[in-house]
């Protein structure tokens, strides 16, 4: 679950904070808020894991749809810089 919130401050998000984390066999939950350009978002990251512990698979989604835009909007660039 760690990575999941490393991965949200990465995208130059200010002020994440993780509100609540379910886990749940090789599933687990993030509830997170964070603000992205002048937007606040709200966003869950579901993360399954593999037999060996290394997450398979990341599902992220984030609300409100203007939120969601700032945010892709701070990957795009933090991508490009990469």
């Amino acid at each position: 679950m760690l990575s999941a919130s490393s991965w949200v401050r990465s995208s130059r998000c200010s002020r994440v904070s993780a509100t609540d984390q379910i886990e749940d066999g090789d599933t687990a939950m993030l509830v997170f808020e964070a603000r992205a350009g002048e937007r606040d978002v709200q966003g869950v990251d579901i993360l399954r894991f593999d037999d060996r512990g290394k997450i398979s698979e990341l599902i992220v989604m984030v609300r409100p749809m203007s939120g969601m835009l700032a945010l892709a909007d701070e990957m795009k660039r933090m991508l490009e810089a990469a």
